[in-house]
């Protein structure tokens, strides 16, 4: 006998290696993420993942916000944990220099988008930071970057 709530059909599941590469990614993904409901029962889900989607956008808008009146060029995320900022409107060029010297300067750490480009001169004046982090975390991050 099944167990309840456990997916039976395994050939609906997805593998890490069904979404290796962007042709496969969109095709299986893409159709999940349009669903309202997953294909499958919640029942087997952890508590933890209920409400997960509502705490990762609270945490993105206390970091977005803060970055923002810091005085970064926000490039808000729909689908990660990570937000991109541009900082030439700090007066600042180089992203890998500027995370460098960053938490030296205030004790906050971002990562250089340029180590992601095939042409690092494409990302050098990006920077990203992570939201994944206590709400009390990121507001100390984003009191800390609008004194420095």
């Amino acid at each position: 006998m099944p167990r309840r709530g456990v997916h039976q059909d395994h050939r609906r599941c997805l593998r890490a290696d069904q979404v290796a590469n962007p042709t496969t990614a969109g095709d299986l993904v893409l159709p999940l993420l349009q669903l309202r409901t997953l294909p499958f029962s919640t029942a087997w889900r952890p508590r933890s993942y209920t409400g997960l989607g509502d705490d990762l956008q609270r945490k993105r808008e206390i970091l977005s916000a803060g970055l923002t009146e810091a005085g970064f060029e926000v490039f808000r995320p729909a689908g990660t944990y990570f937000i991109t900022t541009d900082i030439t409107p700090l007066g600042e060029k180089d992203g890998l220099t500027f995370c460098r010297t960053l938490p030296k300067r205030c004790g906050v750490v971002a990562i250089p988008n340029a180590v992601f480009y095939d042409d690092p001169d494409a990302g050098r004046s990006q920077v990203r930071f992570t939201f994944c982090k206590q709400d009390d975390v990121l507001q100390e991050a984003a009191t800390r970057l609008q004194r420095w």
